[in-house]
């Protein structure tokens, strides 16, 4: 048997700090080098974080061909009880359908904070969607359209440039499965998202922010495209992150 080999810059990583604990989630098809700028700056502020690699993300795309939503959750789920036997507190986060992730985690366990980054709820709009379960058998893969080909290049270390069906397929279950929680999340939440995001639409922004049993503090960037961790707003998403979770700490 052939044993999976780890894409470089794929791996999960730890920064040990003092009583508050942030849990980081990368998006579908990522890996933990996505949120390594937000990882870095919140460690710089003292936090103690930790950013695991999701199951079957990292190594080859075919691999994520066998995950199944709930693998992903119980990764993040696993990581929360890492964190919350060390710290006093944990302040969850996610990008995209780490986004989702976080989202069930805060409706779930007792997390002190949730940070929802550029997060899909309902992409019912996109023919590809609707119709992955079906033809992912036929069709097993699509191309992206926005993956640079450098290792030297942050934002495609750890990525894979295509994209399997059949998570697309898991993903829009996934969304599915976590909507009607959301109204149970009474913890803070934070929600950012950009009006020129072309894979999460806006609205999606707007579902969450009236559907959730929060208040939330809500922001949207004109512009900054999807993985905003590595936008133009990258620096202001870290300030402003740092902030709510200070705003956590002191409730």
């Amino acid at each position: 048997m052939q044993l999976p080999v780890l894409m470089p810059g794929a791996e999960p990583f730890f920064f040990r700090g003092g009583s508050t604990a942030c849990l980081l989630i990368h998006g579908l098809t990522a890996s933990p080098q996505e949120m390594r700028p937000l990882a870095e700056h919140l460690a710089l502020q003292g936090h103690t974080v930790y950013v695991p690699r999701l199951p079957y993300h990292g190594t080859t795309p075919v691999d994520l061909t066998r995950a199944g939503w709930n693998d992903w959750f119980l990764s993040a789920l696993d990581a929360y009880y890492v964190l919350v036997s060390q710290c006093e507190r944990v302040v969850v986060a996610g990008l995209s359908m780490g986004g989702v992730t976080a989202l069930l985690l805060s409706a779930v366990a007792q997390v002190s904070g949730v940070i929802s980054l550029s997060t899909p709820m309902n992409l019912s709009g996109d023919a590809r969607l609707r119709l992955a379960r079906a033809l992912w058998r036929m069709y097993p893969y699509f191309k992206k359209s926005n993956v640079g080909d450098s290792n030297h290049d942050p934002f495609w270390r750890g990525r894979y440039p295509v994209h399997p069906v059949r998570s697309l397929a898991e993903l829009v279950d996934y969304m599915a499965a976590v909507r009607p929680y959301l109204p149970k999340i009474t913890c803070p939440a934070l929600l950012v998202h950009a009006q020129d995001d072309s894979s999460v639409p806006i609205s999606n922004f707007h579902l969450i922010a009236q559907e959730i049993g929060s208040t939330a503090w809500q922001v949207e960037f004109r512009n900054g495209g999807h993985v905003l961790t590595y936008s133009e707003h990258s620096h202001e998403l870290n300030e402003l992150v740092s902030h709510f979770v200070d705003y956590c700490i002191e409730l």
